[in-house]
């Protein structure tokens, strides 16, 4: 029995770690600058609904959190950050990095259970209860909305009463 112990926790340890490298993981795409042409005449926008699908490899930043009208700012010196791939989401919930597998079909949008590491995060003050209360709410979403400029994203749950408001992050050139 001990040896199977030893056995199952060797396991999630090399699962942890794999999990960790790849979520680590910078994209290697390189960034080239497109000239801009002026249009005289721009077109009108387009009315089509920005997709889950057109904001991949972009990191968001939580900015806050809640109920709509009474909502939380995250707190000062955390970072909880959302990154969406191809098959899953990643970031770090203001202590411990995380993932998740996502399903966006018409506009809603839902997430599978949280996966984090299991660090420890005294200070600031709160920040442990602050990481929980982000991951039941992440795996609460049911719908988002992507602003026309691409700068903000909202995700909602809680019957539509609640949401985690975040802003791009801006690249580092």
């Amino acid at each position: 029995m001990r040896n199977w112990n030893r056995l199952f926790t060797q396991l999630a340890l090399t699962l942890i770690v794999i999990s960790l490298i790849i979520g680590c993981r910078q994209s290697e795409k390189p960034i080239s600058p497109q000239p801009v042409a002026e249009d005289p005449d721009p077109p009108p926008p387009k009315a089509d609904p920005i997709n889950i699908d057109q904001v991949v490899d972009q990191q968001w930043v939580l900015q806050t959190y809640g109920r709509i009208g009474s909502e939380k700012e995250t707190i000062p010196e955390t970072e909880i950050t959302l990154q969406f791939m191809t098959d899953r989401v990643s970031g770090s919930g203001g202590c411990n990095r995380y993932f998740s597998s996502y399903q966006e079909e018409d506009g809603k949008l839902s997430m599978g259970p949280v996966a984090s590491t299991r660090m420890f995060c005294a200070i600031p003050d709160g920040t442990m209860q602050q990481e929980q209360e982000y991951f039941k709410a992440l795996q609460a979403v049911t719908e988002y909305d992507i602003s026309a400029n691409r700068q903000t994203l909202k995700l909602l749950y809680g019957d539509r009463k609640n949401n985690l408001l975040y802003t791009k992050k801006e690249e580092l050139r």
